[in-house]
């Protein structure tokens, strides 16, 4: 046969790079999910998954999660889009999510409320490490919550009706949150700060310290003999919730915290 002079063999294929001379074989990029978060439209940010890869193992799709106006949402993107936006210098990457509590993944159902109660300063976990999502909420975290969620002040100097606050280190917040008409306390002279919040009381605190639009529909149908039906109705009516199930609002269930975190970020894209 009829040779070629100027084609030579070599002895790996022309797209394998040497991998001493590939400067890019071994590579990190550091970005903040809030730099993510702003560059996508969301909230916030909470986790970001490989979703498929093309053959030469390059990214083809990846998945962002996080909270869009006080919703979780996913959007699926490009593989070169996101290495565009980043400023990555491949196409063949992994995505690893470091996150603040070793108790709420990134891929967490409630990762992006957390992230974002953390980030606007709203909580600080319930330890340096976790965030207890499936711990239910007391009557006193309820009203740190609220006051840090809406960064309400005290009206006037503070005064003591409650007896039974004393030494919850929560006891400025829940003055402050009487202050501001969103509680009376459990009885004329008790708070109960360490009580679980319940599901209907905590439709009361919400629709109180947002100011919610009254309500006179009946979407559940185990809540007629609440106290708080019309509370309940009212985060029905701004889209707050959809109830435990259908037809049903589960009133007297505890709150979690992780639930909690749902409820505050819904309500905050409201204001």
């Amino acid at each position: 046969d009829q040779g070629y002079t100027h084609l030579r063999s070599v002895s790996d294929a022309p797209g394998v790079s040497d991998l001493v001379a590939n400067p890019f074989r071994y590579w990190g990029h550091s970005v903040a999910t809030r730099s993510v978060a702003t560059l996508f439209d969301f909230s916030w940010v909470n986790d970001i998954q490989v979703v498929e890869r093309n053959l030469s193992g390059s990214v083809r799709s990846v998945a962002i999660s996080g909270i869009r106006s006080g919703r979780p949402t996913v959007d699926e993107i490009s593989g070169v889009k996101l290495r565009t936006a980043l400023g990555l210098p491949s196409t063949v990457y992994e995505v690893v999510v470091d996150t603040r509590f070793a108790d709420v993944a990134a891929g967490h159902p409630f990762g992006g409320e957390v992230t974002g109660l953390l980030e606007l300063g709203i909580t600080r976990g319930c330890t340096l490490t976790t965030f207890c999502p499936e711990a239910s909420v007391t009557r006193g975290e309820m009203a740190a919550f609220l006051v840090r969620a809406l960064d309400l002040q005290p009206l006037g100097s503070l005064t003591d009706p409650f007896t039974d606050d004393d030494d919850s280190v929560f006891q400025a917040d829940i003055e402050i949150l009487r202050g501001h008409g969103i509680t009376n306390g459990c009885s004329s002279t008790e708070f109960c700060p360490t009580k679980t919040v319940t599901r209907e009381e905590m439709a009361a605190f919400l629709a109180r310290a947002f100011e919610l639009p009254p309500s006179i529909g009946d979407s559940f149908s185990d809540d007629d003999n609440s106290v708080f039906e019309a509370e309940i109705e009212s985060l029905v009516e701004s889209g707050l919730t959809s109830g435990c199930s259908q037809n049903r609002f589960c009133p007297s269930k505890p709150v979690t915290r992780g639930e909690m975190a749902a409820f505050l970020v819904r309500a905050l894209a409201l204001v």
